[in-house]
């Protein structure tokens, strides 16, 4: 009859150490894991934030400046329709005094008898 138990060394391989502590590590080194995951995920939510602040701040600058820069054109837009009015007017007189002109003239020279 032959003996059926192994032998201690004739399912283990020749070199390493095959424990769970070896092959999983040990429990303390779990929790470092972890403690450096959640620092790193930690310091990635920080660095969101910052950013999102950063754009928010960023955004207030550009819309301040644009708000600026649209009061800043529309008070040139209103000077210059000022001019145009202003323009208007002058040349709405003067041809009102040419047409006054030359109806007087019309009138002169109809009353001379010169036709």
């Amino acid at each position: 009859m032959t003996d059926q138990t192994p032998r201690p060394d004739e399912h283990q391989p020749a070199t390493g150490d095959t424990s769970m502590e070896a092959l999983l590590g040990t429990p303390d080194d779990g929790a470092a894991e972890r403690a450096r995951l959640e620092a790193a995920i930690a310091a990635a939510i920080s660095r969101t934030a910052a950013a999102r602040h950063r754009r928010a701040e960023r955004d207030a600058e550009i819309r301040a400046a644009l708000r600026e820069e649209v009061l800043a054109t529309q008070a040139l837009l209103d000077e210059m329709d000022r001019n145009h009015q202003e323009a208007l007017a002058a040349l709405r007189e003067t041809t009102q005094a040419e047409i006054a002109r030359i109806i007087a003239r019309y009138h002169t020279d109809d009353s001379t008898g010169s036709a």
